[in-house]
């Protein structure tokens, strides 16, 4: 496969269209026996306490095992046997198997695949201060997060500088999660390059003196859902076979993501 055929999926769901019926808790619940079915771990999912974050916990774990897996029962790890610390989550199987990346936040769910050599991230937010919270006093508690040229880019445009704020909070964590190291690099560690800045598409890259020669593609998708930013992150070269590093390291063999590359898929639980 080449380059030019990396297929990218994205499977939203809002939990607003989960019955009351469909929560776990439910031991009569439809969610919990396909779920049960499937291999999945309820305990993982029953633990939350708030039944949103079960339903996102638990949609999201059912698009992974129905879309990807095919509706065969599989373990998906989340612990580093060897450190017993959280890992990137991955597919424990014979043989390649897709890589993906699970975001959630207020009412949706959103879930990256890729194919097995594109290491992926995802990450969305809904574009919305904290409870209680000014602009300027939010802006400022999260001053060290950005650098110089970033917060240049975020204060642009007094207009959209929430937005912009978002643009680039959810491209830091879609990189930390496409890498797999969660928050365990800081992000202001992270600067993201902003190419166009004033244009309607902006092209974003991640600079990381830690990952010098990785190859990551970062794009924002504004339009998808309102009031929501999706961040999405792809490496070349940090999950890829070796054979292909030669092939990518050429920066014309892996162009920026553009929204007709990437499949989009609103899911319903009950067809599933």
């Amino acid at each position: 496969m080449s380059p030019e055929e990396c297929q990218i999926s994205i499977f939203l769901y809002d939990i607003r269209s989960t019955c009351e019926s469909d929560d776990v808790k439910s031991d009569s619940s439809y969610t919990l026996f396909r779920l049960l079915s499937l291999g999945a771990d309820l305990e993982r999912i029953r633990k939350y306490m708030i039944r949103e974050d079960r339903l996102r916990t638990a949609a999201a774990e059912l698009i992974l095992r129905s879309m990807i897996l095919a509706n065969k029962p599989a373990k998906i790890v989340r612990t580093n046997p060897h450190t017993h610390q959280q890992t990137k989550p991955f597919i424990d199987s014979v043989g390649l198997q897709p890589q993906f990346n699970v975001s959630h936040d207020a009412e949706h769910v959103a879930v990256a695949v890729t194919v097995p050599h594109i290491s992926v991230g995802i990450d969305l937010m809904k574009v919305a201060l904290p409870p209680n919270r000014t602009q300027h006093d939010f802006f400022e508690n999260m001053h060290t997060v950005f650098t110089s040229s970033e917060w240049r880019y975020i204060k642009g445009d007094t207009t959209k500088s929430l937005r912009r704020f978002f643009h680039l909070w959810t491209a830091k964590e879609a990189y930390l999660k496409c890498i797999g190291t969660g928050l365990a690099i800081d992000p202001s560690e992270i600067e993201i390059l902003i190419h166009d800045a004033e244009s309607d598409k902006p092209y974003f890259e991640a600079h990381v003196s830690q990952h010098p020669i990785d190859h990551f593609r970062i794009t924002i998708f504004e339009d998808t859902l309102p009031d929501n930013v999706i961040a999405l992150c792809v490496s070349s070269l940090h999950n890829c076979d070796s054979s292909w590093v030669s092939l990518l390291a050429a920066r014309d063999l892996f162009p920026p993501l553009k929204l007709e590359d990437i499949s989009y898929n609103f899911i319903h639980l009950d067809s599933l």
